[in-house]
């Protein structure tokens, strides 16, 4: 897995190559942590029984929200908000 920023993540198996694109929040305030946010969603979505796609999706969302607060556990979002984002819905989305 190589997660990219803005230009999103990128997971490699010996099956497939899946990607996904980075998604916008309201306003980004720092991006301290995200990487290791993602990761945690991305294994939490995985413990969860998600398929891989699922998981990168999610994970990319989480990481996104996390970056609209200051500091690596600024803002730590809810599945609900998670979902939000992931779905098209960042109106529901907490800043």
């Amino acid at each position: 897995m190589v997660t990219r920023g803005a230009d999103g993540a990128d997971l490699y198996s010996t099956d497939e190559h899946l990607y996904q694109p980075a998604f916008a929040v309201p306003q980004m305030v720092d991006t301290t942590g995200a990487g290791d946010v993602f990761h945690g969603a991305f294994a939490y979505a995985l413990a969860l029984g998600h398929d891989l796609q699922e998981c990168l999706k999610l994970a990319s969302a989480t990481a996104a929200l996390s970056t609209t607060a200051l500091g690596g556990r600024g803002h730590l979002p809810s599945m609900a908000e998670t979902r939000a984002l992931s779905e098209g819905m960042c109106g529901l989305c907490s800043s």
